[in-house]
């Protein structure tokens, strides 16, 4: 989503970062029996402290790991 060298990380915001987190830590994961990134985090962490981080459960069709998705800040 970030590709190294045509990436701009100054023109990210926190809100970014947190979009960038929901979506790559809502993909399932075959080598964890399918299981998402968030799920685990959340047996370990809490809801309340992911919200308050802005990172968020994405179904898996809403899930983008493309560099469109932060746009605004890769040279596509």
């Amino acid at each position: 989503m970030l590709p190294k060298g045509r990436s701009d990380f100054d023109k990210l915001i926190q809100a970014d970062v947190a979009t960038v987190c929901s979506h790559v830590n809502s993909y399932p994961r075959p080598s964890r029996n399918g299981a998402r990134p968030y799920d685990l985090a959340v047996a370990e962490l809490t809801v309340d402290f992911l919200d308050a981080l802005g990172i968020v459960r994405l179904q898996p069709d809403e899930v983008v790991l493309r560099p469109h998705l932060m746009a605004h800040a890769v040279q596509l």
